[in-house]
């Protein structure tokens, strides 16, 4: 029986797939796939987004969605990209007998902004978010601009009546303070004498009630 067990285990090395991965290789698809950049474009026609991916190089293939996607010329394109959707993709090597995949690659689209040059926005460009930019990182809808721009407008105007006070407030202290710096002296000095006379007659009229 022992026999016969190591003949087996002699056995077993022919018996299975004996390549082994090539790490060195898979290190070099590894500092390929660290080099792949994209860009996102909107297509007015779809009202989608399309991604385009560069420097996919030595057919590295992408998954995502179910789907394999080659490239084309080191150049690899998902289309039809939904808005305001997490895309998470898979970005593997051709690599035999080994754990091919070699990065993740995560992209949120934005929201197209149809206000964007809605004249509703003339006077807002450089204020509000959703006049400012041509894609967003939420949905814009009509009653959004609406309110942002009715809330940026009563928010203004209190800060102005604000101001006003405030203004009002400050023209009111200096004025006092120009007042008192004027006249603080001369009152001060009225109502000195204006005491030390009360308190001599009072003494005087003691006196003579008293005939000393």
């Amino acid at each position: 029986m022992k026999k016969i067990i190591l003949l087996f285990f002699l056995l077993f090395p022919f018996l299975i797939n004996a390549e082994s991965c090539d790490y060195s290789k898979l290190e070099e698809y590894n500092a390929l796939a660290s080099n792949i950049n994209y860009d996102v474009k909107y297509n007015q026609n779809t009202k989608m987004f399309d991604i385009y991916f560069y420097n996919v190089y030595q057919k590295i293939y992408f998954s995502y969605n179910s789907r394999i996607y080659h490239d084309n010329n080191n150049e690899i394109v998902i289309k039809n990209i939904n808005e305001g959707e997490y895309i998470n993709i898979k970005v593997y090597a051709p690599v035999e007998n080994c754990n091919s995949f070699v990065r993740t690659i995560n992209i949120v689209t934005q929201y197209y902004n149809p206000y964007y040059n809605d004249q509703r926005c003339d006077d807002y460009k450089n204020i509000l978010s959703i006049c400012k930019t041509e894609f967003l990182t939420y949905k814009p809808t009509n009653e959004l601009l609406n309110s942002a721009i009715n809330n940026y407008n009563n928010s203004y105007e209190e800060k102005r009546e604000e101001k006003e006070v405030e203004t009002k407030e400050i023209t009111l202290l200096t004025s006092i303070k120009e007042f008192a710096m004027n006249w603080g002296i001369q009152l001060i000095l009225g109502l000195l004498t204006s005491i030390l006379t009360i308190i001599f007659f009072k003494n005087k009229f003691r006196k003579i009630k008293h005939g000393i």
